[in-house]
């Protein structure tokens, strides 16, 4: 019974991740939230930070102010897990900082933006790096730093072209 429960709510996670691609807020946080308590009961921090981080991202669009909140917990429960899963926690980083760059709190988004930076040295995904460096750019031209935005902007660049050409 229990791995059938685990497996229910493996597949709640996945729908709720769905449906905030296809733009449903509140289907994606009915889901989630369906699989917090199973997670926090569990024990599991990685299905439980990856469920937090969901709520989050789906309270994020909805301009939701308590979307850090979640995002923090989020983070909160990666410190607890070793070895660090540090190619989920530049995700929640990323996203984070996003959310300080929404909300024209750039201060916070260069320190949350840096760190992700720093904990995706070991992550293979060049995309995901380049923006982060996209948003750190904008984030510091914002703070009326052009010289750090414009330095962030070529290395997001030249890491969209060393993607594009791996592909290519």
């Amino acid at each position: 019974r229990l791995g059938s429960l685990s497996l229910e709510f493996e597949a709640r996670y996945w729908i709720a991740r769905a449906a905030l691609m296809l733009g449903n807020t509140g289907r994606a946080l009915e889901e989630v939230d369906a699989c917090l308590a199973h997670y926090e009961e569990s024990g599991d921090r990685l299905r439980l930070a990856e469920c937090l981080d969901c709520k989050g991202s789906a309270l994020y669009v909805a301009q939701d102010e308590r979307a850090e909140t979640y995002f923090v917990l989020a983070l909160r429960q990666l410190d607890a897990i070793n070895p660090d899963p540090f190619t989920f926690r530049s995700r929640v980083l990323s996203h984070l900082g996003a959310l300080y760059i929404e909300t024209h709190d750039y201060d916070k988004a260069v320190a949350t933006l840096e760190n992700a930076v720093a904990v995706a040295q070991g992550v293979l995904d060049l995309g995901r790096v380049g923006l982060l460096y996209d948003s750190l750019g904008l984030a510091y031209s914002e703070l009326g730093q052009p010289r750090k935005a414009l330095e962030y902007a070529h290395n997001a660049l030249s890491l969209h072209r060393a993607r594009q050409d791996h592909f290519a």
